[in-house]
């Protein structure tokens, strides 16, 4: 049996672990560091062999920093309200493609649903100014209410919105100007017989450039790498559609064919890099092409294809810029028949 003095120390011990635990954990929750292995999530996207269109990408990447906002602020209510308004519980935690669609719809969805009120239910136990550890509490519930704004979160989403928008416009034109360096860095090594294949191109190329120094938003790392996969995705299927009659597009079929689970559901990260490292270091070899000529595949030349198609690919504009302004203006209407209604 503990004297009381004994147990005060045990509890003030307990407690010092506790906060000493919460506080490395605020740490870490800091910012994005660029991790060996991705989240695990359980969120499923829906399949699909097309590749993610770019207005697609950029409203995901939207919704996961803005619930990864929310979750640093301690709002987990907030999260639960978007990802089941969005039908995507388990978004914030996913790292890969196609993770949403529709973003039209869900904007016009979300400006046109009004307030509501959460109720959320807590044990007393469980709230600052009880402690969990008093026995004679019992279990007795607090009810809080929460206000949801649909209209203020998606005013705060299209901020987040262009922000990226931004980030992503700039990554595009790195994406391009580290072609002749992979391409260069290829043909020295091979040179020099080193064990890298080609310079690998990854969130260090982003590293004190003017949208860090700026201050970039805390999940551009992993859009990065995203980034990559999509462009690398639309370069392959762009060069298999235009593709001829040749052994060099047998074998690109082939080979994309066997990886395009690579481009949807949740990845590792680096997968880009994988997809090219495979078509280089794979040995030139005498194939048919579809019309049953015997011909020699260059595997070389497929890669600098696809590289080539991916700088072409990241020369999009898509009128993101106008969509945006026309979504602010839509956002302000939204806000003038708030404020009308307030006033009657």
């Amino acid at each position: 049996m503990l004297t009381l003095e004994e147990q005060v120390m045990k509890y003030k011990k307990k407690r010092e672990a506790e906060m000493k635990a919460l506080a490395e954990k605020e740490d870490e929750d800091q910012g994005e560091q660029f991790p060996e292995d991705a989240p695990e999530s359980d969120f499923t996207p829906p399949h699909s062999t097309h590749p993610q269109t770019l207005d697609s990408f950029l409203h995901q990447r939207t919704l996961q920093t803005f619930l990864f906002l929310l979750k640093q602020t301690r709002d987990p209510h907030t999260v639960r309200y978007l990802e089941t308004f969005a039908n995507c519980t388990g978004l914030s935690s996913y790292h890969g493609l196609h993770g949403v669609t529709a973003e039209n719809e869900f904007y016009n969805s979300l400006i046109s649903t009004p307030p509501s009120t959460i109720t959320i239910s807590a044990r007393k136990n469980q709230i600052q100014g009880w402690s969990k550890y008093n026995p004679h509490l019992g279990v007795e519930y607090v009810d809080f209410n929460i206000d949801v704004n649909p209209l203020q979160l998606a005013s705060r989403l299209l901020k987040i919105r262009e922000q990226v928008r931004k980030e992503i416009e700039h990554d595009l034109q790195v994406i391009i100007e580290w072609e002749s360096i992979i391409m260069s860095s290829y043909t020295s090594n091979l040179k020099d017989k080193t064990t890298e294949i080609f310079s690998k191109l990854d969130y260090r190329a982003l590293e004190n450039d003017y949208v860090q120094t700026s201050g970039q938003s805390p999940l551009r790392i992993s859009t990065f790498d995203l980034l990559l996969n999509l462009v690398t995705h639309h370069s392959v299927v762009n060069l298999l559609e235009k593709s001829s009659d040749s052994s060099s597009s047998a074998f690109l079929k082939e080979y994309y064919n066997e990886r395009i689970h690579w481009f949807n559901g949740p990845q590792p990260y680096d997968r880009s890099h994988d997809f090219l490292t495979g078509i280089f270091t794979t040995s030139p070899t005498v194939s048919k092409s579809e019309s049953g000529k015997m011909e020699l595949t260059d595997t070389r030349m497929v890669g600098e294809a696809v590289l080539k198609e991916r700088s072409r690919v990241c020369e999009w504009k898509g009128g993101e810029e106008c969509w945006g302004k026309v979504m602010e203006m839509r956002m302000g209407e939204g806000r003038r028949e708030e404020e009308e209604e307030e006033e009657r």
